[in-house]
């Protein structure tokens, strides 16, 4: 089972009990900035990052803790506006379009992986808050080695959904 932030119901419905939050995650997009970078810039002191994708020009990086669903706080996005107006002055931010979602975030910062020893056919691979995109894929990998019943790439013990 997947679900991301929504598995706190599903889990509930299925006796598997993680102790799962929300964060809300924000970014901009900017869809002519007027130049391509070559890569991403992290900026470590903001705590975001600037990066092309496609044709455009993405910033992201700030959560904040929140419930499924709560109303968007736009003065974030606003920031990281602000934030890559300072990283490229140059930039055309023009039809500039903010975006919130919500990531599912485990209290212990680790995601859940695996199967809950309770049940044969039930497989967790959620809570990889706002690592997703970059985390997806090896949880894919990961879950399809536990799931034909191989040994996994690397030791997944310490993602157990029995781990609460």
């Amino acid at each position: 089972a997947g679900g991301g932030v929504r598995w706190r119901g599903l889990g509930g419905e299925v006796g598997v009990g993680v102790p799962l939050g929300s964060e809300g995650g924000y970014h901009v997009t900017l869809p002519d900035p007027g130049f391509r970078p070559d890569r991403q810039v992290i900026v470590r002191e903001w705590g975001i990052g600037v990066g092309p994708i496609d044709d455009a020009l993405r910033g992201a990086g700030t959560v904040e803790f929140c419930s499924v669903n709560a109303r968007p706080n736009w003065k974030r996005a606003e920031n990281l506006l602000k934030r890559t107006r300072e990283i490229y002055p140059s930039v055309n931010a023009e039809g500039a379009t903010f975006w919130k979602g919500d990531r599912p975030s485990i209290s212990d910062g680790l995601p859940v992986l695996g199967r809950p020893g309770r049940y044969r056919n039930v497989y967790c691979a959620f809570g990889n808050a706002q690592h997703g995109m970059s985390g997806g894929p090896m949880m894919g990998k990961l879950l399809s080695e536990i799931v034909a019943g191989q040994p996994t790439s690397i030791d997944v013990a310490p993602l157990s959904p029995d781990r609460f």
